[in-house]
């Protein structure tokens, strides 16, 4: 993913839970050479509320529909992502899957607009806890108990 400068981003982000799982993309930092983790969703689009954000972005990331979207927090992170400053405001929502195998797939390839492929899967929140995996935004492991 490609982070931009010099402009706040308005994102929506879902946490999908599965017991003490998380579903979450998994993403590359080229100037720390670190991978690092964040749940699923995308730029809001001008004149689009965010809850039909998390809903498009889902439906394009997953070919899958959710239901019980509810929105949990909001937060600000500002960042440093592939050596470039950024700042995003970020609305996270809850959500079911409709299609319940959702829940038993370990691994999901992802393809955007653009092209871009990078995979999502399943992530244990002990993990996040023990430090094995960053999660982002920072301001989501604290909302998690992390």
């Amino acid at each position: 993913m490609i982070c931009e400068t010099e402009q706040i981003k308005v994102k929506a982000i879902c946490l999908f839970r599965n017991n003490n799982m998380i579903l979450v993309s998994e993403n590359w930092d080229t100037k720390t050479k670190e991978n690092y983790y964040r749940p699923l969703g995308g730029k809001v689009e001008f004149g689009e509320h965010t809850i039909e954000t998390i809903k498009r972005e889902i439906k394009e990331e997953l070919g899958s529909q959710i239901v019980d979207v509810k929105l949990e927090t909001i937060c600000e992170n500002i960042f440093v992502c592939d050596g470039l400053n950024d700042h995003e405001i970020m609305y996270i929502y809850d959500a079911k899957f409709l299609d319940q195998g959702m829940y038993l797939k370990n691994i999901f390839e992802i393809t955007e607009s653009d092209g871009s492929k990078y995979k999502a899967l399943w992530i244990n929140i002990n993990e996040i806890k023990n430090r094995k995996m960053r999660l982002v935004p920072e301001p989501l492991n604290e909302y998690l108990g992390i």
